[in-house]
């Protein structure tokens, strides 16, 4: 199972969070920094309405898809007026990406990614791979990328990152504000719509337990993490779940079983011995706690959000 891209939520309810005040108002982002214990620094952001998709529908957003620059699939618009106007976050709804023409040829750029920072004094250029920006990070860093759009999403890539909280090959998903959501069928992940079982779709299984288990981390450690990230190891398949010890769980089509291992970014002040209980390393010097490993099971929420729900999360079947 591939590694997915670091997802990202904010679950301390106390901690001081960044506002991006809304693309074309002038109005710029109140910033606050926080240090998480032994860790770096970090910049968080907040929106003022609902909560994260996607990394992951992500993004996907809630999931925004992590991609390698460049490599993406969809067809890169040439037309530099075609990039001008303001794009929404799909996690919250709300204008996070703002492009606007400008003198000389360049773009004004303005981008905020939800619940973690904002970006607003972009200069971008165009280029035949897109829309080529550098800016400065949260820790007062050069920072760069590119723009692609695709029909009505503009697709935000870092390619030249050193904060630690942007990885290099990250990307985040926008929608135009004037525009029906269009997302590329390369970027679509969700079954809505579809009556393909969740036994039978792999990527979509990954992403639900993706989603699942940020709640779920939310549930077990509340404000005493920052940060997260999240890889799916294993998925059992039909076969494997007719064998010991998951017979016995009597799995129906849409749940399944699986194998995950994560790291958390401890809140500063946090006593980390109770995040390493079970399983668990800390390492110092980057501030995570890392090598977290479970297993659980993956049913439907029959409640409410999310979609699906994990149960009998654990070391071992």
């Amino acid at each position: 199972m591939k590694k997915k891209k670091v997802l990202r939520f904010l679950l301390a309810a106390g901690v001081s969070a960044m506002l991006f005040t809304g693309c074309g108002n002038g109005a710029g982002a109140q910033i606050q920094t926080i240090t998480p214990m032994d860790g770096p620094s970090q910049t968080a952001g907040a929106s003022q309405a609902g909560e994260l998709k996607s990394q992951t529908g992500a993004s996907q957003a809630g999931e925004s898809q992590s991609q390698t620059a460049g490599a993406s699939s969809a067809e890169v618009s040439t037309d530099g007026s075609s990039y001008v106007g303001e794009y929404l976050d799909g996690d919250v709804n709300e204008p996070m990406l703002k492009i606007e023409a400008s003198q000389g040829g360049k773009y004004k750029i303005e981008i905020g990614i939800y619940r973690l920072t904002s970006i607003d004094d972009g200069v971008g250029e165009l280029t035949e791979d897109g829309l080529k920006f550098t800016a400065t990070d949260a820790a007062g860093n050069p920072i760069g990328g590119i723009i692609t759009l695709d029909g009505n999403v503009a697709t935000v890539t870092f390619t030249d990152s050193t904060w630690g909280y942007i990885q290099n090959g990250e990307s985040f998903l926008y929608t135009r504000a004037d525009g029906a959501m269009d997302v590329p069928k390369s970027e679509q992940t969700g079954t809505a719509g579809s009556t393909m079982p969740i036994k039978d779709n792999a990527e979509e299984a990954e992403y639900q337990i993706e989603v699942a288990m940020q709640y779920l981390l939310e549930e077990m450690y509340g404000d005493k993490i920052f940060d997260a990230r999240i890889y799916v190891d294993k998925i059992y398949t039909a076969e494997e779940e007719q064998e010991d010890p998951l017979k016995s769980y009597n799995l129906g089509p849409d749940e399944v079983a699986f194998e995950v291992h994560y790291e958390i970014l401890p809140v500063q002040g946090t006593d980390v011995n109770e995040l390493t209980a079970a399983t668990g390393v800390y390492d110092a010097e980057s501030g995570w706690v890392k090598e977290k490993y479970n297993v659980g099971i993956l049913r439907p929420n029959e409640s409410g959000e999310p979609a699906y729900k994990i149960t009998d999360f654990g070391t071992g079947f």
